[in-house]
């Protein structure tokens, strides 16, 4: 404007402002804010000439730009945004490299998966208006994409058995939490080995009710969410078999086996009575103490497999018998009569005690010495190499199940005659070999006391005031030094002519 001139400004025939031009022309006046398309026209005024200029208001261009959550690097494809105002457009600024220029309005995904890559990088949405003048821009906050990957898987609920629902968890997953029918209950930490668990036992109640389980990351988000099924009692199946599948009386402890599935406790029944229940024992494994409960090989026996809720789900039955399958044996080792002390020997079976036999004698039972050797103190009770002598075994019940002929060795052989006897000598006479060094007599089954043998092999007797008829039995015995019968002879009788005697006529009146 022409330098020191009044300038007035207005609006149609309002004057809105008005002043003096400065000596370099310029001027400056303030003046209300005007409506859209008002036109406005400023005009200078000196020394009775004027000049106008006129402009038309227009509105100035505003908005913004707001990122509505983090961008998670390599889990989302977009940044998600509202823009307001007059942005019509947007573009991604990526470490100051822009990107493609979108048309947007209200809230927008922009798609970044392939131009943000790493957090590390500077991200910037830029909003424009239509014209391309910048209104706003907003710095997009970058994530680890990893923080929202994870997953929860869960086991069955069963209602009378569980008390946690229970599962495993992969990535971020750092809580869960558990949604009954729409409530969420507060959230827990996850265990250790990619494991989870929460109480539930007071939660889930019915079969019909609608449970899941929330896994949430450190930034408390849920991340990912896994239903959970929901069974009865009734789901609770499971089988028990019996190994051995026969109880042995003699020799077996407890009934015993496997398991499988939801078997928690096992009872005995014996004819129909049931015993009490017993824990399962861990590995799949289960016993029973029978010893005082199975009896008899008669007895009908089973075993009860019952669930966690007591619900019987399998019965096996188990067979008796006195003793286990295949025979029971005794094997002695031959005594030899002048320097054993024991009879020993083996055993294979159920043999638990064993007891001694010597003619018609038996001996109370000993046991045995261990898994497979037996022996009995024999010392005292076999005297002679001729007596019978038996073993006999037993189980531990006492049941007699195996004997044995023990062979009873004199060590030294011996040997003895007898010469035939004839009524009315005086001595029974013979000879011996080996260890005899005495003999003695048994006269109808009388014994009577023993004398030296000869050094030259024989010997004699005195038995003429013991033998009084040719049908007497004589039996003669040889003993060794240790008092030990060791050989023995049959005496023959001679009842020898019997003596007789004549008389010549005798005349009376002779001498003769």
């Amino acid at each position: 404007a022409e330098p020191n001139a009044n300038i007035a400004i207005k609006v149609g025939t309002t004057t809105i402002a008005s002043g003096v031009v400065g000596s370099d022309g310029k001027y400056s006046l303030l003046i209300q804010p005007q409506a859209a398309q008002t036109v406005v026209t400023a005009t200078a005024s000196k020394e009775g000439l004027s000049s106008s200029a006129s402009t038309t208001v227009t509105k100035q261009a505003t908005g913004s730009i707001v990122v509505n959550a983090p961008y998670y690097v390599g889990y989302d494809a977009n940044i998600k945004a509202t823009v307001s105002g007059d942005v019509a457009k947007v573009y991604l600024l990526v470490n100051g490299t822009k990107q493609t220029t979108v048309p947007v309005s209200g809230t927008f995904n922009y798609y970044a998966k392939d131009k943000v890559t790493s957090t590390a990088q500077n991200v910037y949405l830029v909003a424009l208006d239509s014209a391309g003048n910048e209104l706003a821009r907003a710095k997009v906050t970058l994530k680890d994409g990893n923080l929202l990957r994870g997953t929860v898987t869960t086991d069955t609920f069963i209602i009378g058995d569980s008390s946690f629902v229970t599962g495993s968890y992969t990535g971020a997953v750092t809580k869960v939490a558990l949604s009954v029918n729409g409530v969420v209950s507060p959230s827990v930490a996850v265990g250790a080995s990619n494991k989870l668990q929460y109480y539930a036992k007071d939660k889930i109640t019915q079969t019909t009710d609608v449970v899941k389980i929330i896994g949430y990351n450190t930034e408390g988000t849920a991340i990912t969410t896994a239903n959970v099924s929901v069974a009865g009692a009734d789901s609770l199946t499971g089988t028990i078999t019996a190994n051995p599948t026969n109880f042995a009386i003699s020799t077996d402890t407890y009934v015993k086996g496997s398991y499988t599935g939801n078997v928690k406790t096992v009872a005995l029944v014996v004819n129909g009575v049931e015993s009490p229940k017993v824990g399962v024992l861990t590995g799949g494994q289960w016993q029973y103490y029978a010893k005082g409960k199975i009896l008899n090989p008669t007895d009908i026996v089973t075993v009860r497999g019952y669930n966690a809720a007591g619900t019987l789900v399998d019965t096996k039955t188990i067979t008796v018998s006195q003793n286990p399958a295949g025979q029971s044996t005794l094997t002695p080792v031959a005594y030899k009569l002048k320097t054993d002390s024991y009879v020993k020997g083996t055993f294979t079976g159920s043999v638990r005690y064993v007891a001694l036999k010597v003619g018609a004698v038996t001996y109370s039972q000993v046991a045995v010495v261990d898994g497979t050797n037996w022996q009995y103190y024999a010392k005292d009770k076999i005297k002679n190499a001729t007596d019978p002598v038996t073993i006999l075994g037993y189980d531990s019940t006492g049941t007699k199940i195996a004997e044995a002929t023990v062979s009873v060795t004199p060590e030294a052989s011996s040997t003895l005659t007898a010469s035939t006897y004839a009524l009315g000598d005086g001595n029974v006479v013979g000879t011996y070999t080996g260890a005899v060094k005495y003999v003695a007599v048994t006269i109808n089954g009388v014994s009577y006391g023993k004398v030296p043998v000869n050094a030259d092999g024989t010997y004699n007797y005195y038995i003429k005031d013991k033998v009084t008829s040719k049908t007497d039995i004589i039996v003669v015995k040889g003993y060794d030094d240790a008092n030990t019968v060791v050989a023995q002879a049959n005496v023959t009788i001679d009842p020898g002519v019997a003596p007789t005697m004549t008389a010549d006529a005798f005349t009376i009146g002779t001498t003769r």
